[in-house]
């Protein structure tokens, strides 16, 4: 796999927003290429999406987050896609060739949130004109698509898994209102969706701790934005780049409070955790200027993750019961 240097960007890209520094100051390597990532499209659903989403780019004359919404507005436009959507996500393996750096570069983001948007809107109509095998191949496609994002190494990657699976679960649900399902189809989305019935269904605290260690690695090493006088690279602090002891005592921390999210993850006092971490990092000025915008937005992301978890466990415990029973 290719190693990438230390891509920073400040606080916010772990909710996807924008950071506060000007873009040209980064310095980085370009994230790999569809081209250079391991396995063909065949067997690698990665390189599949994003091989896939740059010839849309290139028939539409649009990119990027300009295409996805161009594919919210019309997602018929963009059926003739569909079926090279659903092979990609079919593919056996989905390596994105990108190390847990932070803030490693993205590409793939606009990808799943574009094919998202189609097969959401694409189980959607089908549900509507009574569509069974349509609807389900869409739904099917949605899991595994929520799975493959959850391969990546950053918050908002898992959140956007987060969303995706969630989607996916909302649309099995209308096909049970809708009493389209039969015992062989119920079976069958039980079975994709069964694994994911768990405490934690998208791995979240495994995301937490990668996410977590590629901060403090980051805080330890030195930031990529350059300051106008030595040429160096580090965040500003109030104006001026932080110490080593600021950047280490920084380190410590961010460290202590991924640690307090972690480990109140999957219990009832998520709350208390929570609280505790937002202490630890109000006790450092640097910490805390960093990484409040990122801790509201895990908080977030915890309470997006339990209420998919819950609505999981309904959902493949309704599918199973359809499935077993018995014929009028």
């Amino acid at each position: 796999m290719r190693v990438h240097p230390l891509i920073v960007v400040i606080v916010a890209a772990v909710c996807g927003q924008a950071a506060q520094v000007d873009a040209g100051a980064r310095r980085s390597l370009p994230p790999p290429t569809a081209e250079e990532l391991p396995g063909t499209v065949e067997t690698n659903a990665a390189k599949a999406y994003r091989v896939l989403w740059a010839q849309i780019e290139s028939e539409d004359g649009f990119a990027g987050y300009e295409l996805v919404h161009r594919v919210r507005n019309a997602p018929e436009e963009y059926s003739d896609y569909l079926p090279q959507v659903v092979r990609a996500t079919q593919a056996p393996s989905c390596d994105w060739g990108i190390e847990p750096v932070f803030e490693a570069i993205i590409p793939h983001m606009p990808a799943i949130d574009g094919f998202r948007v189609l097969l959401d809107s694409t189980a959607s109509r089908a549900i509507e004109r009574g569509d069974l095998e349509g609807s389900v191949e869409a739904v099917e496609s949605l899991i595994r698509l929520a799975e493959h994002a959850s391969r990546g190494h950053t918050a908002y990657e898992q959140i956007t898994a987060i969303r995706t699976l969630r989607i996916a679960v909302e649309r099995t649900d209308d096909l049970v209102d809708a009493s389209l399902l039969d015992r062989g189809r119920a079976a069958e989305l039980a079975d994709l969706l069964a694994p994911f019935a768990t405490e934690d269904p998208l791995s979240d605290r495994e995301g937490l701790e990668t996410h977590r260690d590629s901060i403090v690695q980051a805080l330890m090493t030195g930031w990529y934005v350059p300051d106008p006088e030595t040429g160096e690279y580090a965040v500003p602090f109030d104006g001026r780049a932080p110490t080593a002891g600021e950047r280490e005592s920084a380190a410590i921390a961010v460290r202590e409070s991924y640690d307090q999210l972690i480990n109140g993850w999957l219990r009832d006092n998520f709350d208390a955790g929570f609280d505790a971490a937002s202490q630890t990092l109000a006790g450092d000025p640097f910490a805390f200027q960093l990484f409040r915008i990122s801790l509201r937005s895990l908080g977030r992301m915890h309470a997006e993750s339990v209420e998919l978890r819950d609505r999981l466990h309904e959902t493949v415990q309704t599918l199973e019961q359809i499935a077993t029973e018995a014929d009028d």
